[in-house]
This record gives structure tokens, C-alpha cells and sequence, in this order.
């Protein structure tokens, strides 16, 4: 005998229950690590409050924000580890450096001269020691002990940072001086609140020099709105190339869009080699199959109904010679339901078809629901129609035949579920602006919340036993959804269970 595949078992058991309502186990580790995965996956009833998490664009745009500043820290962190490698020899280059601007400036200090290498070098100049004559320098002064003038201070900016900083201070680090070199020509440097300070020895007095930010700053703003204004310019044109790279994934969501609505033979265009140019192509292949194969579904069942049309006649003409009995009866009811799966499967294919045109014309719905609800009437609990007004109904373009079969379907429902409620099904007709809405409401049973957006499937039926008391074959509200979207018009479910159901018809105004 011939032994089925185990992989091809474990599918079949797993299609089997999700059609019962049931979760499927998962069959390996693979699965499970599967099932663990989707439930941190994105929710899509969270939209309204993770918009922001969503934007593929934000997420790259932060990404390469982030891989910039990135890169200018471990550059900023190699050129500073370089600077504290070599520290003691740069030192020694701008103390070397500053021994000269000192001995051009004089102790005591040519103040103008100090003030023009000051603004040249952009630099914060202080000087303590003594004081020439005429000097403008401020503080506390005296007779220096070989009369070349009062010991005092003098700064090229008075009131900076210079003035808060003396050689004693936590941020200063004495650099010895080099064999050969006077004893007093060491030297201390150090830095503070990201300024650079060199303090040195010349004369009697001592010079502390430190980079003045904020003239480099005054002098240079206009480069520096350059580089912001270049630095915004690169970062959006990178969103726009990247805006554009990623332009089919709009084109793959509103495909999916699409089938999801039933448009199953949609195309995305496809304009890219890359891989977002594979996966288009991928789609438009998913989209071609699956209509290929809904397709050949409807036409083999339609072929089959066809082919039992023949057969089911003659089979009502021989159970018609056969004598009444329990036997007879139940074969009779059989064949009417199948008859009716036929008919409605036939009407289907019909709306789908070129010949299967609406007949329109322009009547009072409210005739049609008189004859509708008069119908059900004769059925235990019963239907009545609630309306206030008087006179002739509204009036709508309708096909009459297909209209009254949507409403007969949908109260032999209502009808059938509020069996033992002993409250009849209330139908009512309002007329809201641009269309008019048949409410039919009943007390029964009700219908399960997640059942909802799956009743106008095909063949779907929330009752998964089948049983024969509880429905007919799961065509009756398809076909109701497909009359109505042919006339124009909507066809929409409310439900609670244990309270009742409510089906609301929409028509367009003639």
C-alpha cells in the first residue's frame, strides 16, 4: 500500500484545523521558534498609536545620522588618543611656540603689541609680573623690588576666563624643562572647559596664553552656517535618493492593497534590476498564480454544477413517481437544498459574466420589503416591517428579481436564528441623504466577534459541524454582498452574541 509523505500529514492535519476554528501546533522547533517570532511582530491594530515606529525612511534616516556621528567620534577618538600619545613632544613645540610670542611682547609687556598678536592669533593673553610705565594693565600693583615699574596684571580681554586660572589650579600640569634648557623654562599647560592654556616664563613675569573661542567664533560664523547649510543638504539629498531607492515598496503595498480587496490578478510595475526589482517580480508572479488558480476553482465549479443540473432533474422526476413516506420526504429536501447550491453558485458566475447584466428599473422599495417581510411572516417567531411614514416608499434602481432574493436570503436568516426568542424580526427603511438603508434587526443568537469579517466568504459558515439545521451550504451571504456591490450599493453585519444580529442593506437614490 501506498504510504503518504509525513510532511504531506502534518499539512493536511494542520489545514484541517484551521478550517474547525482550531490552532494548529506547531509541528517542529522550527515552528515554535516561528510562532515565538510572530508574536513580537508588528501589530497592525496599533497603527493609529505606532505610526512613527512604522517609517521605514525615519528609521534609515536616523540610522545614517547615527553612522555619522558615529564616525566622527572614532575619529575624533583616534586623532585624541594620537594627541595624548604624543602630548609631551606637541607641548614642548607650543611652549616653544609661546616663549616666542612672550619675548615679542617684552616683560614688561608692549601692551599694543600684546593686543595685536592677540587679535591676529586669535588668542586670550595674561600677563603678570611687573608692569612698564604708561602700562594700562589693571590690578593690584606695587614697586617692584628693582624699580622697573608696579607688579600687576594685564589681560588682552579683561573679565575672560583667564581671570579665574592661576598656576596652582587642578587643570595645569608642569612639563619639565630639557637637558640643557634654564631651570626656568619649564612650563605649564593644561586644558579647561575645552580651552587649551600654555603658561611660561619671561623675565620677571609670567605670560598665560589660551585660544580665544569666541573671536574665532565672531570671525568665522559665516563658515560655520556654511557647514550646517551643507551638512543639511547632504542629509537631504541621501533621504531623497534613499526615498527613491525605496520607492517600490510603496508600489508593493498598494499591490497587496489591492489583492486584499480581490484583485488578485493586480501587476506592480516593476523598473529596478536590485532586489526590490526580484521581489516585484516575485509578486507579480504570486498575483498571476493565485488568479490562475481561483479562477480554475470558479470554472471547475462551475463545470460541475452544470453537470449536476441534468442529473438532479431527473432525479426529482423519479422521486415524484415514488410512493410518499418519511423516505420520500427527506430525499425531496435534499435535492431542494442542493438545487438551491446550484442555482446560487449559477448566479454567482451570472454577476460575473458579460451576459449576466442587471434588468434595472426604477420601483418602490418599500413594495419590495412588504412582499419580503410578508414572506417571512408566515414563519414562527415572524418579521414586521417598524416605519413612520405614510405614502409611497423611496424610490431606487433596482433589478427586482435579484433584490428580492437578497432580501428573502437575509430574513429566512434572521427568521431561522430567533427560533425560540418568540420576538419577531424587525425590519426598517430609512433614507439617509444619498442612499437608503434596510435595517433588518433580529433577537437571536448572535454571531462570535472574530466570525464577522469572514461571513460574505464563499462557502464559509460559522457553524463548522455544517449541520443541516444550522444553514445551507455558506453561498446565501456571498451572493447577497455580490447582488448589492452590483447595484452600487453596501451590505454590512453588526452582531453580539446572545443579543442578536443586525444586517444593514445600502441602495443608492434613483
Amino acid at each position: 500500500m501506498k504510504t503518504e509523505p509525513a510532511g504531506n500529514m502534518r499539512l493536511r492535519r494542520e489545514k484541517r484545523e484551521r478550517r474547525d476554528g482550531k490552532k494548529p501546533e506547531a509541528a517542529d522547533a522550527g515552528g515554535r521558534r516561528y510562532q515565538r517570532w510572530n508574536r513580537h511582530c508588528w501589530d497592525p491594530a496599533d497603527a493609529g498609536r505606532r505610526r512613527h515606529r512604522r517609517s521605514l525612511m525615519l528609521k534609515l534616516l536616523l540610522v545614517l545620522v547615527a553612522a555619522g556621528v558615529l564616525v566622527n567620534i572614532c575619529v575624533g577618538g583616534f586623532f585624541r588618543l594620537s594627541f595624548l600619545h604624543s602630548h609631551e613632544a606637541m607641548a614642548r613645540n607650543v611652549i616653544h611656540y609661546a616663549h616666542s610670542l612672550a619675548a615679542e611682547i617684552g616683560s614688561p609687556p608692549d601692551t599694543a603689541k600684546a593686543r595685536e598678536l592677540a587679535s591676529k592669533y586669535s588668542l586670550l593673553i595674561r600677563y603678570q609680573g611687573p608692569m612698564g610705565q604708561g602700562a594700562d594693565g589693571p590690578g593690584p600693583g606695587g614697586q617692584s623690588a628693582d624699580g622697573q615699574g608696579q607688579a600687576g596684571t594685564w589681560e588682552s580681554r579683561p573679565g575672560s576666563e583667564l581671570s579665574r586660572y592661576d598656576g596652582r589650579r587642578s587643570w595645569s600640569r608642569d612639563v619639565p624643562p630639557l637637558e640643557g634648557e634654564a631651570a626656568d623654562a619649564g612650563a605649564k599647560t593644561g586644558w579647561n572647559h575645552g580651552r587649551f592654556f600654555v603658561e611660561v616664563a619671561q623675565g620677571r613675569g609670567r605670560f598665560l596664553f589660551a585660544s580665544d573661542f569666541k573671536q574665532m567664533v565672531d570671525g568665522h560664523g559665516e563658515y560655520l552656517a556654511v557647514l550646517i547649510l551643507i551638512l543639511s543638504c547632504v542629509l537631504g539629498c541621501a533621504f531623497i535618493v534613499m526615498r527613491r531607492l525605496l520607492s517600490p515598496l510603496k508600489s508593493l503595498t498598494a499591490g497587496v492593497e489591492h489583492i486584499r480587496n480581490g484583485e488578485l490578478g493586480y501587476q506592480v510595475p516593476v523598473c529596478t534590476g536590485d532586489e526590490l526589482g526580484d521581489l516585484g517580480r516575485s509578486f507579480n508572479a504570486m498575483s498571476t498564480g493565485l488568479q490562475e488558480m481561483v479562477v480554475s476553482r470558479e470554472q471547475l465549479l462551475l463545470d460541475v454544477s452544470h453537470e449536476l443540473r441534468s442529473p438532479l432533474t431527473r432525479i426529482r422526476v423519479a422521486l415524484e413517481m415514488a410512493p410518499e413516506g418519511t423516505a420520500k420526504e427527506s430525499i425531496r429536501d435534499d435535492l431542494g437544498e442542493m438545487e438551491t447550491m446550484i442555482s446560487e453558485i449559477l448566479e454567482t458566475a451570472r454577476l460575473d459574466s458579460a451576459n449576466g447584466k442587471l434588468n434595472l428599473e426604477a420601483m418602490d422599495l418599500g413594495v419590495l420589503v412588504e412582499e419580503a417581510v410578508a414572506d417571512a411572516d408566515l414563519r414562527v417567531p415572524g418579521a414586521r416591517l417598524v416605519s413612520s411614514r405614510s405614502g409611497p416608499g423611496p424610490v431606487v434602481n433596482v433589478d427586482r428579481a435579484r433584490v428580492r432574493k437578497v432580501l428573502g436570503n437575509i430574513l429566512d436568516n434572521a427568521v431561522k436564528f430567533s427560533q425560540g426568542r418568540n420576538v419577531p424580526v424587525e425590519v426598517r427603511i430609512e433614507e439617509t441623504g444619498a442612499e437608503v438603508l434596510v435595517r433588518i434587526k433580529d433577537k437571536g443568537v448572535g454571531i462570535p466577534a472574530d466570525e464577522l469579517p469572514r461571513l460574505f466568504e464563499p462557502f464559509y459558515r460559522v457553524d463548522r459541524s455544517r449541520s443541516r439545521e444550522t444553514g445551507g451550504y455558506g453561498l446565501g451571504l456571498s451572493l447577497c454582498k455580490r447582488i448589492m456591490e452590483a447595484h452600487g450599493g453596501n451590505i454590512s453585519i453588526a452582531s453580539r452574541e446572545g443579543e442578536g444580529t443586525e444586517v444593514t442593506l445600502g441602495f443608492p437614490i434613483a
